[in-house]
């Protein structure tokens, strides 16, 4: 239970430092006076998101810190997240002036999803628009499942149906990417069958260009290559004349020393003009001119250029690396129908599995739900309900949900021979008030959360109905530390601990307090509510009645 509260520099608040005990405690005050601000304050505790501007000095941080006895039952998920265990639980927020927001537990920082967990199991708290979730599926399914002790039955569901949406989810992206493979592989197969056209991986392309070169040119290149064939033998051979040169720059150097330095230059001259006619007689074109030939290389380099511009290659290369990457590309596309195909009978066999443990949950909940009717019934029929009947309607379905297989609907008939029908469709905010009370209550009496906090749950009521939300409120209290917010004073002299919350201004600025009442104050406190700011007597009579 929540044994202290310190609350610093939040909202209206300057500093404020509350004791509670167990039982029943009510707060109460004036419409504006402050009471959301505290329960803005508790909020925090359980990993409710903070807000700068909730700041009461913007230069100074806030810090809201509980403290919680009794909390042997969370050692295991303090331990899981490495938190200190000690008799005592202390939560602590902090909001900084920078904006910057951070939460301690047992002086050790920890993120809002584990203070979360933590607080989810030391606090059930009920807003004053809580009613609303009496229409949701979703907040149903955990009310009857909470009281009607499915929770093995619908954990190992729970763990197969995630399982189940997981495989399906890869299937369904596995179908939309198949789709988009059989298009792309259509393009593929496509440009595969255009590069397949030719044997590249046969062709040479400088070979070809040279060739092409050569026969483009053939008639000048074979001319010029007569002309330089007759420097190389007939009368104006020039090899054998330099030849003779040789020998007579030898025959100088004999006789004379200075000249034997061109003997050796004029033999490499010689040698070097010989190498060069052996070189170009070898790239001699001696066959005729080839037209077929030429028009071969000709659609060759045409195929390879236009290719190469639509592929966005530049080279034949290129086109053999291109063509490579598409088959492998189409190779990869083999495994796709392979994998839906395992994955499909995946989601067959769990989606069975889901069937399976759904029908037992389903079965489970039908057994469990008339003993839910009868106390929801029985409970309203105390707060001034006499004619109403709760029915919990379960349906078969056979498409799975994180609930099970199976579409719940809690109907309500508030009037003798009225029809069944949904909460949110028929019954007024103070009815709404009152089913959500009896739904607390059988929550409270199976599974009982340490403390449980009510704002202005009993909203819409009055007179002899106000007197029994008070009794059942009590009633919870037995179980748990219970808190509520409000504006009745037949709910406020239930209490085991009354508290009072004020709006102050001194001459710099407005603020807020939370005082205890001792018993005198307490019945002014009711006497007001009853009589309104100056009570009289009777009210001040009624009041002391109440509390007695």
């Amino acid at each position: 239970m929540l044994a202290k509260l310190s609350v610093k520099n939040y909202a209206l608040i300057e500093s404020l430092e509350i004791d509670f005990s167990s039982g029943f405690s009510v707060f109460t005050g004036e419409t504006g006076s402050g009471k959301s601000i505290l329960m803005g304050a508790l909020q925090l505790l359980i990993g409710e998101r903070a807000d700068f501007k909730s700041l009461f000095n913007k230069n100074q941080k806030c810090i809201v810190e509980g403290v919680f006895s009794s909390v042997n039952f969370l050692s295991e998920l303090l331990l899981e997240n490495d938190l200190d265990v000690y008799k005592e639980l202390i939560i602590r927020r902090e909001i900084h002036p920078t904006a910057k927001s951070r939460a301690f537990v047992n002086d050790t920082p920890v993120k809002l999803e584990v203070l979360k967990q933590i607080g989810f199991l030391l606090i059930d708290f009920h807003g004053q628009h809580q009613t609303r979730l009496l229409s949701v599926p979703d907040y149903q399914y955990s009310f009857i499942d909470n009281v009607g002790k499915t929770s093995s039955v619908l954990k190992k569901y729970r763990q197969v149906f995630i399982n189940f949406s997981k495989k399906k989810k890869q299937l369904q992206e596995l179908i939309q990417k198949e789709q988009s493979i059989n298009n792309k592989k259509e393009f593929l197969s496509f440009q595969l069958q255009e590069l397949s056209k030719y044997s590249f991986e046969n062709w040479d392309e400088d070979a070809i260009n040279k060739e092409y070169e050569l026969l483009s040119n053939f008639e000048s290149v074979k001319l010029l290559f007569d002309q330089i064939n007759q420097y190389n033998s007939g009368e104006q051979a020039i090899v054998p004349k330099l030849n003779t040169l040789v020998a007579l720059i030898s025959d100088l150097g004999k006789k004379l020393s200075d000249f034997q330095e061109f003997e050796s230059r004029a033999n490499s001259i010689y040698l070097e003009l010989n190498e060069l006619f052996v070189d170009l007689s070898k790239k001699h074109p001696d066959a005729d001119f080839d037209p077929y030939k030429m028009e071969q290389l000709n659609e060759k380099l045409l195929v390879i250029n236009s290719l190469s511009k639509k592929f966005n290659v530049d080279s034949l290369a290129g086109l053999i690396q291109k063509k490579q990457e598409i088959l492998a590309e189409l190779s990869s596309f083999e495994g796709v129908v392979e994998e839906k195909n395992h994955l499909q009978s995946q989601v067959d066999s769990l989606y069975q599995d889901c069937i399976s443990i759904g029908q037992q949950l389903y079965k489970t909940r039908l057994e469990n739900n008339p003993n839910i009717e009868n106390y929801l019934s029985s409970t309203l029929h105390k707060l001034s309900m006499p004619n109403v009947k709760i029915k919990i309607e379960l349906l078969p379905t056979d498409k799975p949900h994180s609930f099970g297989i199976d579409t719940l609907c809690i109907k309500v008939s508030l009037n003798k021979g009225s029809n069944f029908s949904a909460i949110g469709d028929v019954a007024s905010g103070g009815e709404m008030s009152r089913i959500l009370l009896s739904m607390k209550s059988l929550i409270n009496k199976e599974n009982a959360v340490p403390t449980i906090i009510f704002d202005e749950i009993d909203t819409g009521v009055s007179g002899k109905v106000a007197n029994e939300v008070g009794f059942l409120l009590k009633d919870l209290s037995i179980n748990s530390q219970v808190f509520s917010i409000t504006h009745l004073p037949q709910v406020a002299s239930m209490g085991s601990c009354h508290f009072k919350v004020e709006k102050n201004e001194n001459e710099y600025r407005t603020y807020t307090t939370i005082s205890k009442l001792d018993k005198e104050s307490r019945v002014l406190e009711i006497a007001t509510m009853l009589g309104g700011t100056s009570p009289g007597k009777a009210a001040i009579d009624n009041a002391s009645e109440l509390l007695n």
